[in-house]
């Protein structure tokens, strides 16, 4: 499984998952199907497929995984809660955010209780429970919190890094969320910029934070400079996973209302160039989105209902 760890770091997920698979039947030959070598490939299988959105197999992985490594170490060791979390970030990328907080907050309990809050795995949880509360404004002063908490414990432990980068992108968020622009773009630069750094600019985590500063630029008025940053997140997205990601239908959705926007400014009724662009790009998200993550996904909802709109606008 070493190559296939190459690659997964460089973002290079199919290449990895590749090896992972020759990797697990070599084990499973040599050691058996319950070996603790096993578990742990099964959970780096897992987080692959988790990353390249096929959250059912994601998940039967890391169910074998959990059941070997609660059999072999026990309920409460850290390798365990780190499964739970991978477990909850499937549920969370499918909008299953209560089932999700559970294994959140379970996993957060088993690694301050044995690794302390000055730990990288406990940053890791207080940043996944910060992303799943940004989901709610009513739990906006929760993500604040557990935001501020990992960006300390990873300034301490590791400075400028993929972690630091991934906490100021979240912080960037939370104030883009409370119509702080400003200092919402700088930390969004910051994170750009550092997570470029460490990573390479054509990673898919970078991808993340450029749509996130494209959509601070669409707020704020800026559509040529925040269509560019779509584009270019698109397309390092393409590059990373195949054209039926969930991420790229968020920048697909985000560059159909770049299009209806500049259409509803040129005041003008029935179809239009901008019309069209919109059209083509709210098909693509809602064929991706539909068929990945099903008709009843927040995403999918928003997505077809803008769809809706604008084949009615261009009937008129």
């Amino acid at each position: 499984g070493r190559l296939g760890l190459v690659h997964m770091k460089q973002g290079k997920y199919e290449q990895a998952l590749e090896h992972y698979h020759r990797a697990l039947l070599l084990q499973e030959a040599a050691l058996g199907e319950h070996h603790l070598e096993v578990a742990y490939l099964l959970k780096d299988m897992a987080y692959l497929y988790a990353t390249l959105a096929r959250y059912a197999d994601a998940e039967g992985l890391y169910v074998r995984a959990l059941s070997l490594l609660e059999g072999i170490l026990g309920g409460e060791h850290p390798d365990v809660a780190m499964v739970r979390s991978g477990i909850a970030w499937v549920f969370f990328r499918q909008a299953k955010y209560q089932a999700a907080e559970k294994l959140y907050r379970d996993s957060l309990r088993v690694r301050e209780k044995v690794l302390g809050t000055l730990s990288l795995d406990t940053a890791r949880s207080y940043h996944e429970l910060a992303e799943l509360y940004a989901k709610n404004m009513s739990k906006y002063e929760e993500a604040l919190m557990y935001t501020y908490r990992a960006l300390e414990v990873r300034k301490k432990i590791v400075g400028r890094s993929p972690e630091l980068a991934r906490s100021l992108s979240q912080l960037a968020w939370l104030h883009f969320l409370q119509g702080d622009h400003e200092v919402s773009e700088v930390l969004q630069r910051q994170s750009i910029q550092m997570m470029s750094e460490a990573l390479g600019p054509k990673h898919s985590k970078v991808a993340q934070c450029l749509h996130r500063l494209a959509v601070t630029y669409q707020r704020i008025g800026r559509p040529e400079e925040a269509e560019e940053l779509f584009q270019q997140a698109l397309g390092i997205r393409l590059g990373a996973f195949s054209a039926t990601h969930p991420d790229c239908a968020q920048d697909y959705h985000s560059l159909a209302e770049l299009a209806l926007a500049a259409h509803k400014a040129r005041n003008i009724s029935g179809p239009s160039p901008d019309l069209d662009k919109s059209r083509e790009y709210l098909i693509q998200a809602s064929r991706i989105l539909t068929e990945r993550l099903g008709v009843s996904h927040p995403d999918a909802i928003v997505v077809n209902e803008l769809h809706a709109e604008v084949r009615r606008m261009m009937a008129d």
